[in-house]
């Protein structure tokens, strides 16, 4: 990876952990993000809610994230935050803990720009990028975090209206007889940071959209 990327990459996500980025004040702030199983949201296939059935580790589902800018402006990185929940405010069971970045059973892993999501474009250019989908568990909840930054000196730019497509992200679950199998999940996207070529800007979106959930039959 290109150096100089890296660089401006981890220098966002360390700004963002610390605090150090200037919160955006403009109608960049009515960007509306989605979350949806099966294809992006709006578009045939898309559902809110999946059902599936328990313990079938051959099946593997598809969580998609896109957004509409309230404006235009040039978005050299993004980095988001969903949350699985059980429904019923317990615990989420161990069954619902995925090894980032593999394959096989209990696992998942993140694909981004993939030519699949045609009519939703991807908002990046092409080229060096950093990019990862990550799920881990803390406080009984379950965590993935997104994110895909570029260079610094080669933003992508977003258009007010357009419907982007971020990722999509794949799960395969573990086999039958795993405790909480059965647990219905509420997925929320939590946190959206967009870290805009503005000096120090970024527009933090917290909650918004809508759930979406995932069943067993």
């Amino acid at each position: 990876m290109n150096r100089a990327i890296l660089r401006h990459a981890c220098g966002v996500l360390v700004a963002t952990l610390a605090g150090g980025l200037a919160p955006v004040a403009s109608r960049a702030a009515e960007t509306e993000v989605y979350l949806s199983w099966g294809s992006p949201h709006g578009a045939p296939g898309a559902r809110d809610t999946l059902v599936r059935a328990c313990g079938d580790s051959t099946r593997v589902d598809t969580l998609y994230l896109s957004f509409v800018p309230g404006e235009d402006f040039l978005l050299p990185a993004i980095t988001n935050r969903v949350e699985f929940t059980a429904m019923n405010g317990d615990t989420l069971p161990g069954y619902w803990s995925f090894r980032s970045g593999s394959r096989g059973p209990g696992s998942c892993w993140g694909e981004f720009g993939v030519s699949s999501m045609a009519g939703c474009p991807f908002p990046f250019p092409e080229g060096y990028n950093l990019s990862g989908a990550t799920f881990s568990r803390r406080d009984g909840k379950g965590f993935l975090r997104v994110g895909y930054a570029v260079s610094a000196k080669k933003p992508g730019t977003v258009r007010a209206g357009t419907h982007y497509c971020l990722a999509r992200v794949l799960f395969q679950h573990g086999g039958k007889g795993s405790p909480g199998c059965d647990q219905p999940l509420r997925v929320t996207w939590s946190e959206a940071v967009f870290h805009l070529d503005r000096g120090n800007e970024r527009l933090v979106l917290s909650g918004r959209g809508h759930p979406v959930y995932l069943r067993t039959r």
